[in-house]
């Protein structure tokens, strides 16, 4: 797969300054699992995972999160503290839903991506952080850049590689694979041994439109096997 030949380029890199890498796809199809893969099977796989849901926060708390502050940097900042970019230092910095941060935010992630510097809120100092990014999305970013809503030199950093996580819908051979593994780990988890499925049951899932992707099949099969 595309996922393994980075995997494997990166093991070569001497510098080990790692690409950032986009992950697109539909909600649900695991777009998290690659990005985790991608650093507990890669080179930095030692170094600090973290990671931040851009949707989760408003633009100010996300600068803060992101960033980090000095004390007394705004009415809440009673001590200083370091930020989740500075957290990752060595590591990998994963951005879900990446396509939801504002206009004032992305400035400061194309420096941080750029330069590998950040500057804390309240702070007139820089501070050098050696990060890979990953990056990922259910939008259009191209869409977003063209509306002048999203950087388009912000963008193009983002996606030096692109990977795309497919929808389970079609999946064909592969449903039946990745639903006999969620049953094993549910039947192992809740102590239900020999479980199987019906040939009725494998051709409903392969039939069926999984809107829900990855996370649908995941979330029904523990129900399936917890009942």
């Amino acid at each position: 797969s595309k996922a393994r030949q980075l995997l494997d380029a990166e093991m070569r890199i001497k510098d080990g300054d790692l690409p950032s890498v986009l992950i697109t796809g539909q909600t649900g199809t695991g777009k998290e699992m690659l990005a985790r893969a991608l650093h507990f099977d890669g080179a930095r796989r030692d170094k600090p995972f973290v990671e931040l849901n851009c949707a989760s926060l408003p633009a100010s708390l996300l600068e803060a999160e992101l960033f980090g502050h000095e004390r007394g940097a705004f009415t809440d900042a009673k001590d200083r503290r370091i930020g989740l970019a500075e957290a990752a230092d060595g590591g990998t910095l994963f951005l879900d839903e990446i396509g939801e941060v504002e206009l004032s935010i992305q400035a400061k992630l194309l420096k941080l991506l750029e330069e590998k510097t950040l500057r804390r809120i309240g702070s007139v100092r820089e501070h050098k952080v050696n990060i890979r990014i990953v990056s990922a999305t259910n939008r259009d970013l191209e869409k977003m850049v063209r509306e002048g809503s999203f950087r388009s030199d912000l963008y193009f950093r983002l996606r030096v590689i692109t990977l795309t996580m497919p929808p389970l819908a079609g999946a064909g051979e592969d449903i039946q694979l990745l639903a006999n593994h969620c049953l094993h780990c549910h039947a192992r988890r809740y102590g239900k041994k020999n479980l199987r499925f019906s040939l009725e049951a494998i051709e409903v899932m392969r039939h069926y439109g999984w809107p829900g992707n990855v996370r649908e099949m995941k979330n029904m099969l523990e129900q399936t096997v917890l009942l």
